[in-house]
């Protein structure tokens, strides 16, 4: 599909020493401007919370040292959010069962309410793929947003769906 033709040629992947090499606001501020420039109008971000330091979120299922930090990651979600572009996202990874006091759930909605305070209009609803850890996590965020609609469950959210199908709901929601 047009998606995967435009993600191949427009995402750019760096990782987390090189992004504290680059800094920070340099990479993500090249980043988004490249993709602004390359005619894409939304950005649908894709967080998989492994991402964190193990010190920070040991409830994923294949931590690894040297993650970033929550105000790294607070900084990034800031500066997606800063462009305009971001249409929406979805977290992956989080193990509630590797949570059991959700102390980790708790540190990834203050993460996630941080970083992503400057979208407007705000929050509608949330969407969120049907596995149980996905679903989880999103009525963790759907409370902390105090969002009274339902989690909404799009199966193309899941491995294998259609990004066509995604883009569709997301432009829906924009």
């Amino acid at each position: 599909p047009d998606v995967l033709r435009e993600q191949r040629e427009t995402m750019e992947s760096v990782d987390v020493a090189g992004l504290r090499r680059e800094g920070i606001e340099n990479a993500v501020v090249a980043r988004m401007g490249r993709l602004r420039a390359s005619g894409i109008d939304g950005l649908w971000i894709h967080l998989d919370v492994d991402v964190l330091d193990p010190g920070l979120m040991p409830a994923v299922d294949c931590p690894e040292p040297g993650g970033l930090l929550a105000d790294e990651l607070v900084q990034v979600l800031d500066l997606a959010c800063a462009t305009g572009q971001v249409a929406g996202m979805h977290v992956t990874i989080y193990d509630p069962e590797r949570d059991p006091d959700q102390r980790c759930g708790r540190v990834l909605v203050d993460i996630l309410a941080r970083g992503l305070a400057r979208l407007e209009p705000g929050f509608a609803r949330v969407i969120s793929s049907p596995w149980v850890r996905a679903r989880h996590t999103a009525e963790i965020a759907r409370a902390a947003l105090a969002l009274e609609s339902p989690v909404e469950i799009l199966a193309a959210l899941a491995p294998g769906g259609d990004p066509d199908l995604v883009i569709r709901c997301v432009r829906r929601t924009r």
